[in-house]
């Protein structure tokens, strides 16, 4: 038996990775999370409390002794300091699946993004990073597109034109596994993307079609958002400049070959995902005009 242990189960990711594993007799699965619910996850999973910020919550993490761990990188100032510390303290040698972000490897050294990346590459002998791109999930989860597009028509960002090679999460999440389980994926990166780009305002034209309503793409000033990036915290603010400019540039356009090259087929199309969770965005009654 192998122990896996997923940090950030809660997480998009880390749910969908806990649910592909469960397929699995031969893996014991302990998800921990500041709280874990664990309606959406599998039975027989071992949730386990834990916060990156508060380290009475480690031992009884450290203490499962896995053989892999998948680490969803944590969205927190000092987590390149913290994940270090944590990760020294693992027994044995697991192997450590990082979730990381598209092109980390093309900012400074000095960036948040890539100090995660070298507090795993540093303190682990055993390692894979997983970079995808943006989720194809932004259009179905509420906290982003979703909303805006079922109730106001609008899918609302400040990426211009820039073409976006959307992932599903389902795809990451059978990259992380296979990592995971099989060997082969030591040391290596994988920038994870769907198998096309487009900008989102190919996107908002799809769901025109499959809706039969008018969704709009309403590109937010470049200036605007500069001036709202200024109230972030340094090390916010820095990955939000970026992230925009390099996405507008077509930045992330470059379609990857990794999650064929790992799980033996092909991404999820955009298309399709849209057309599967066409509910999600369909409603009986029309937006409200102002």
């Amino acid at each position: 038996m192998k122990t896996v242990l997923i940090l950030g189960v809660t997480g998009q990711t880390g749910c969908e990775v806990a649910n592909q594993l469960a397929e699995n007799p031969d893996i014991v699965i302990r998800g921990a999370a500041l709280e874990v619910e664990t309606q959406n996850l599998p039975d027989g999973l071992i949730p386990l409390e834990f916060s990156w910020e508060n380290r009475a919550t480690w031992q009884s993490v450290i203490d499962t002794k896995p053989d892999g761990v998948y680490l969803v990188r944590p969205e927190i100032e000092f987590a390149p300091a913290l994940m270090s510390e944590f990760l020294a303290q693992l027994s044995g040698s697991p192997h450590v699946v990082l979730l990381s972000g598209r092109d980390a490897d093309m900012v400074p050294s000095s960036f948040w993004t890539a100090r995660v990346e070298a507090a795993v590459t540093n303190s682990v002998v055993r390692w894979t990073i997983v970079r995808p791109d943006p989720f194809m999930q932004v259009f179905t989860d509420r906290r982003y597109f979703g909303k805006t597009i079922r109730t106001d028509d609008v899918i609302m960002a400040n990426f211009g034109d820039g073409a976006i090679a959307f992932v599903d999460v389902r795809d990451i999440a059978e990259v992380v596994v296979r990592a995971l389980v099989d060997d082969g994926h030591e040391s290596r990166v994988y920038s994870l993307t769907g198998p096309s780009a487009s900008s989102l305002g190919d996107v908002a034209n799809e769901l025109t079609r499959l809706l039969g309503r008018k969704i709009r793409y309403i590109d937010t000033p470049v200036e605007e958002a500069r001036e709202s990036f200024r109230e972030l915290p340094e090390w916010r603010r820095e990955r939000a400049f970026y992230g925009m400019d390099r996405t507008r540039s077509g930045g992330h356009s470059t379609i990857s070959v990794a999650i064929e090259a790992v799980t033996g087929h092909p991404p999820r199309s955009l298309e399709d995902f849209l057309t599967e969770h066409r509910p999600q965005w369909t409603r009986s009654t029309p937006a409200s005009s102002t």
